[in-house]
């Protein structure tokens, strides 16, 4: 979750959480690519059940909707 810390810290640097939260955010903030999160979230393709866990502890943690 060290990626998350560091996400955080470039978004409050930023002006704070204005914005919603994309794709892309969550990709950023676990390591993985937008598509490995779309696989994750839309069910579309097998993806390692560690990578899939870190995404969805991602989703949570920024509250991507």
């Amino acid at each position: 979750m060290r990626n998350i810390k560091r996400f955080y810290a470039r978004l409050e640097a930023q002006g704070g959480c204005e914005a919603m939260i994309t794709i892309h955010d969550v990709a950023a903030a676990c390591g993985v690519s937008a598509t490995t999160v779309s696989h994750v979230l839309n069910h579309t393709r097998p993806v390692d059940p560690q990578t899939a866990a870190r995404v969805r502890a991602a989703v949570e943690t920024l509250g991507y909707r």
